[in-house]
């Protein structure tokens, strides 16, 4: 490249932020708008129209399959060598495992953890940390179901369903 840029990586979608630059053997400019690429396809969308792209860019700009684990249970036993099936300590372990992944929540009412009244399912970690992070693992709490993110301009209307705390 012949420019300094910085690319931010989406599913789908890569965004530049630099100067336009030019890459050795495509067809085109990118520019510091959006870049669009399908998975599979070769050519993405430059901010003044389609340019052809060869194969070993398009590996920069299409989308891996993301892993997704999903916790289903607020237990956790303190062993990152054998977590609680489906906790949020699996969950970690796996993803790092995996090179990354996305975390969702699914834990049941039903789960002793889960307040009846409020629906909050509270995840108390015991005896030791959760494991670092060590890949791109994004965790979502939105996914419990009944939960929803804020969608006020001004102020909070958030539905927050999953806490974490620590044993005392």
């Amino acid at each position: 490249m012949n420019a300094k840029c910085l690319l931010w990586a989406m599913i789908g979608v890569v965004s530049l932020v630099s100067t336009a630059i030019t890459l050795p053997g495509a067809r085109g400019r990118l520019s510091p708008r959006s870049l669009n690429a399908r998975e599979g396809s070769s050519r993405a969308e430059f901010s003044h129209g389609f340019a052809s792209l060869p194969n070993h860019y398009l590996r920069l700009i299409q989308p891996n399959p993301v892993a997704i684990f999903t916790v289903t249970t607020t237990a956790d036993n303190g062993s990152n060598a054998a977590p609680t099936p489906s906790s949020l300590r699996e969950a970690i372990v796996n993803a790092n495992n995996s090179g990354g992944g996305t975390i969702n929540f699914n834990i049941p009412a039903s789960d002793p953890n889960c307040n009846a009244t409020t629906h909050v399912c509270t995840i108390t970690i015991v005896t030791r940390p959760l494991p670092d992070i060590t890949a791109s693992v994004t965790i979502d709490g939105y996914t419990q179901p009944g939960a929803s993110p804020n969608t006020l301009a001004s102020g909070d209307n958030a539905v927050l369903l999953v806490e974490l705390t620590r044993a005392p």
